[in-house]
């Protein structure tokens, strides 16, 4: 069966009913495309939604030191006092 080449899609009918379609190679490249970057979309969507957070390099060699010398439940005490001071959970 000869095939010919045009931009429209073909529909493939099975007891009356569409069961497939033929479709130009450009058409299914740029259909694949679309897809990928609605796929790019949603995943930037998702992780410009989370927080970003920044350590500042003093506070990270400090804490490493910290670890280093085996204080490093050190700083997460002292984050956790600070959020309980903060909330008025504790006072100064």
């Amino acid at each position: 069966m000869p095939v010919t080449k045009t931009k429209h899609p073909d529909i493939i009918f099975r007891d009356g009913k569409p069961s497939a379609v033929i479709l130009d190679i450009d058409e299914y490249e740029e259909l694949l495309k679309q897809i990928d970057d609605t796929d790019d979309l949603a995943y930037l969507k998702k992780i410009n939604q989370k927080p970003e957070e920044f350590i500042s390099l003093a506070y990270q060699h400090k804490a490493d030191e910290l670890s280093a010398a085996g204080m490093g439940d050190y700083l997460a005490n002292l984050e956790e006092y600070e959020e309980k001071l903060a909330s008025g959970e504790i006072r100064w």
